[in-house]
């Protein structure tokens, strides 16, 4: 999981590099989503249940969802300067859709998965 990690911020940065919100809004939901359903998920372990990656749990998949949110419409306001209903609408459609890669992804690949199934939503919806 820590090479995809690595892996999937150097392809973004490389392939996107003249575009930083694209970067930043495949890749939030890994380093955020990801890290917080990790951490919530663990402490708090509400509701378990078993996906192709592993167990998982609601507590942990809530957690993704708000920390995505969070971090891509503050990220989106702040830093390029997209309207607040914007911002939190694009971030709740990329946490709702990122959670789902999470769920259906093989275990160990899920960063790989959540950033470039996001990348590809992006692309093909033009988005932001």
């Amino acid at each position: 999981g820590t090479v995809y990690y690595a892996f999937a911020i150097a392809v973004l940065v490389a392939v996107f590099f003249d575009n930083p919100l694209y970067v930043m809004l495949a890749f939030f939901p890994v380093a955020y989503g990801d890290g917080f359903a990790a951490l919530v998920g663990f402490n708090y372990p509400i509701r378990k249940f078993k996906t192709m990656g592993g167990t998982k749990s609601f507590g942990g998949s809530l957690a993704f969802v708000v920390a995505t949110s969070f971090s891509i419409m503050t990220a989106a306001t702040l830093q390029f300067g997209l309207s607040f209903v914007s911002a939190l609408s694009i971030g709740i459609i990329l946490s709702l859709l990122g959670i789902a890669l999470e769920l259906l992804s093989p275990k160990g690949i899920d960063n790989l998965v959540i950033s470039f199934g996001i990348m590809a939503f992006l692309l093909i919806a033009r988005i932001a």
